[in-house]
């Protein structure tokens, strides 16, 4: 499930910053990857994007807005004061 995560936003991404993806292998705590791009700001916003993508779709946290988000940690600093 988490393999096939992340082959899709890897494409839908790589496509979306003009990046050629010529090899990928997703691995238990890695990805190895050969890459070609033109610019260097978009290799270097693709893996931005990317990494934060992946983080939040393993974690559950996409789609939250920020409003609820600093809720939760408002929350957390009220319990930690009791």
């Amino acid at each position: 499930m988490t393999h096939t995560l992340i082959l899709k936003l890897t494409r839908q991404y790589a496509s979306r910053f003009f990046v050629k993806i010529e090899q990928i292998s997703v691995q238990g705590d890695h990805i190895p990857c050969l890459i070609r791009c033109s610019k260097g700001s978009m290799l270097q916003n693709f893996f931005r994007v990317l990494a934060g993508q992946i983080s939040q779709r393993v974690t559950g946290t996409f789609g939250q807005s920020r409003i609820r988000q600093n809720q939760r940690a408002n929350e957390g600093r009220r319990a930690g004061r009791r």
